[in-house]
């Protein structure tokens, strides 16, 4: 059985940091130390601030499985983001990025995923192990 909490927010800094409070009661209740918790966080962060979309809200969803938490991150649309993450390297092309989001996710969670959504939209995975 996995328990799984979701929260749409409008994809505003003054509402972003309703996702962190989530993310921390459940990793706290998780017993997630504070580094591995802090880690999820700001992969979350990094995520949403690589997505340049607008326009419309975010949604989170926190799955509690017996060795993980898994934080889905949607409906997300920046096709460079997108290109990254799926070939785990800065593409071709956008060499000027200040920040490879790959190497970053890959320091702070245990496992990353792209999955692709309707009308040109994607999700990304989160995964970091507990226990």
């Amino acid at each position: 059985m996995v328990d799984t909490v979701n929260l749409r927010v409008p994809r505003d800094a003054r509402f972003l940091s309703l996702l962190r409070l989530i993310i921390g009661g459940i990793g706290l209740r998780r017993d997630l130390s504070f580094d591995a918790l802090d880690d999820l966080q700001l992969a979350v962060d990094s995520v949403l601030a690589e997505d340049e979309s607008t326009g419309h809200d975010v949604s989170m969803g926190v799955a509690i499985t017996d060795d993980a938490l898994v934080v889905n991150l949607s409906p997300l649309q920046d096709r460079d983001l997108k290109d990254t993450l799926q070939q785990g390297r800065v593409p071709a092309g956008a060499e000027s990025r200040c920040l490879d989001v790959c190497l970053l996710l890959r320091s702070l969670v245990d496992g990353y995923a792209v999955h692709e959504l309707s009308n040109g939209f994607y999700e990304v995975e989160l995964r970091k192990r507990v226990g």
